[in-house]
């Protein structure tokens, strides 16, 4: 399993990128409107995000 935190202070919010290591697809939790840094993490892991949950509102 691979797994990320993505931090941003300014909100005190915290995502979460959930990728597997075989298949190379993951998962983003949490994440905040701008999704700009999410996809560059993922470039940076190999990974190729096929779903997003909101865990609150």
């Amino acid at each position: 399993m691979i797994y990320q935190r993505v931090y941003d202070k300014a909100l005190a919010q915290a995502s979460y990128l959930v990728g597997c290591p075989e298949s190379r697809e993951a998962i983003l939790l949490d994440p905040e409107r701008d999704i700009d840094r999410y996809e560059a993490e993922a470039r940076a892991l190999d990974l190729r995000i096929v779903a997003v949950a909101e865990t609150h509102h």
